[in-house]
């Protein structure tokens, strides 16, 4: 019957509180922190996936589907609180132990209040409410005139205790096969994290485990990770849309690593900041074997990676954060990040370590989303990576990404983004292209072939107050993309590439996997005659 009712929700939040209670505003939460007061009891109330109390839950099946329900274990959400009976009152602490509640797969929303304060003690209680965890993992996407499909069972609740399962078969462009996986988020109540994959594919096969103590709060004082992975599959090049040469990958990864935490000293109640630096050591192989060649000469240079190097890194955080909905979601409380967070790793590889050359390995991330105005927001994301060597810079990439939203309503938004990457010395499985699986969504899959990105995309957005059978929030969105990816010094086959559609946006608001279906149509304005006039784009996106 379980899975009778996961069907049920897997193919097809508000969290209630009394009337009875105010809730005290940050000024008062502010004033009692600052006055030197505890937090007393602490009330967990986990909730259902359907609340009967809601106009159009009070129906049989979802009953139904509650009382099949395996909720979330009181211990398991005690577990992701950073605050115990006892301690200082700290607000800032009650709402980043909400956002870390939020953003577990089990839990559709989650609000943390002050309920009582008696004294100098405050009362807490945190509602939560859960989504359909053991569902069906039945998919059929399509985007760049190609399909793909899966199917398999997961289970991201496993007893209430929020481990994540999953056994899946799927069928791709690239390669078909077999896949499982188990996820821990927590191991006991010291915060340890683990998981394990395997995948065994028509073209080789994969496994992963990793172990870690990350940082999983701003006050967090220490992190520890180690991991390792191995895979093997075959590669293609593509120029139009088509393959024209072919490689084998044997590559292989691991790496342990130490952080600590640096008390900067601007820690208050209700904001604080982290900085944090770390130790480690890594190890990143891959091996290239050309297949039958599908093109008359060769055009990629099949050198390995062959990297060993201890590395040191600093990590910056800013408690700086805003809720908002209806933005690269639907239906559901989203977290915005304020402040900033930059990231900054160098490694040394060297010959005497048992690496292929010399060389320094280095990674940059900046990212930040200002906020202009109640209407206006503005993202910004930076990645720079590369390895420098005697021979000059090798497999570097340099990525900007702009995002400007301005909502006229809380049903309408305009979205522009903006994406630049540039690559140099490209390893040869780090390969750029642009088509209709990765942003030009009116054409063939990796139709344009080059080192260097240039997208643009506009989007009228329009989210509905309509929510069918209570599982699915509905939104449709008008886009234009223009694009170009081309090699520096070389012809480019492709040129600029415009593109106009429609599109179709459904969010599960019961299921685990938080994605948004899109069902856009695309007219390509330019590229080869042979494309097809109209693209049917069916995919899964962790946004709107």
């Amino acid at each position: 019957m379980r899975i009778a009712i996961s069907l049920f929700l897997g193919l097809s939040s508000v969290v209630c509180v009394a009337a009875d209670v105010t809730t005290p505003t940050a000024a008062e939460l502010k004033t009692l922190a600052q006055s030197g007061a505890r937090i007393g009891t602490i009330t967990i109330v986990p909730g259902d996936v359907f609340d009967p109390s809601r106009p159009g839950e009070d129906k049989a099946v979802y009953r139904l589907a509650n009382r099949l329900h395996i909720d979330t274990r009181q211990e398991t959400i005690r577990r992701v609180l950073l605050f115990k009976s006892g301690e200082a009152f700290q607000p800032r602490l009650l709402a980043e132990s909400e956002r870390l509640l939020r953003g577990r797969k089990q839990i559709q929303d989650a609000k943390i209040r002050v309920v009582a304060v008696r004294g100098q003690e405050v009362d807490v209680e945190v509602r939560t409410q859960d989504v359909w965890s053991l569902e069906p993992e039945i998919s059929f996407g399509r985007s760049g005139g190609q399909n793909k499909s899966s199917f398999g069972i997961k289970e991201s609740n496993l007893l209430g205790m929020g481990y994540s399962i999953s056994l899946s078969y799927f069928d791709s462009v690239d390669r078909s096969g077999e896949e499982f996986d188990l996820v821990t988020p927590e191991l006991g109540s010291r915060r340890w994290r683990a998981n394990v994959s395997y995948a065994d594919n028509s073209d080789g096969r994969a496994y992963a485990f990793s172990a870690a103590r990350p940082f999983y709060a701003f006050d967090t004082p220490w992190a520890f990770s180690l991991g390792a992975s191995d895979q093997t599959y075959d590669q293609y090049l593509y120029e139009l849309g088509e393959k024209t040469e072919g490689f084998a990958v044997d590559a292989r990864r691991a790496e342990v690593s130490l952080g600590r935490a640096i008390d900067l000293g601007h820690t208050t109640p209700t904001r604080t900041k982290a900085l944090r630096w770390y130790v480690g050591l890594a190890e990143d192989q891959a091996l290239f074997q050309r297949l039958a060649d599908l093109s008359p000469l060769p055009t990629i240079d099949l050198a390995p990676r062959d990297l060993v190097y201890p590395f040191v890194g600093l990590e910056y955080a800013e408690d700086k954060f805003a809720t908002t909905e209806n933005r690269d979601a639907m239906g559901k409380t989203e977290d915005l990040q304020l402040g900033w967070y930059a990231s900054l790793r160098i490694g040394a590889s060297r010959e005497s370590f048992g690496a292929g050359e010399d060389s320094w390995v280095y990674r940059f991330l900046a990212s930040r989303t200002f906020q202009l105005n109640d209407f206006s927001s503005i993202g910004v994301n930076v990645d720079l990576s590369g390895r420098r060597t005697d021979q000059g810079l090798r497999d570097g990439r340099s990525q900007l990404d702009l995002r400007w939203d301005y909502r006229w309503n809380d049903l309408t938004t305009s979205h522009f983004s903006y994406q630049l990457v540039k690559g140099q010395n490209l390893d040869a499985d780090h390969a750029l292209y642009l088509g209709g699986d990765n942003g030009l969504r009116g054409y063939p899959l990796r139709y344009a072939s080059g080192d260097k990105i240039s997208l643009f995309s506009a989007e009228q957005r329009f989210y509905t107050d309509w929510y069918p059978w209570q599982l699915f929030k509905v939104g449709a969105a008008v886009f234009a993309d223009v694009g170009a990816n081309h090699f520096d010094g070389r012809p480019d086959p492709s040129g600029t590439l415009r593109d106009v559609g429609i599109g179709l946006r459904l969010f599960n608001t019961r299921s685990s996997l938080a994605k948004v279906i899109h069902i856009d149509l695309a007219t390509p304005l330019d590229g080869d005659p042979s494309i097809d006039k109209v693209q049917l784009l069916v995919r899964t996106q962790s946004s709107f």
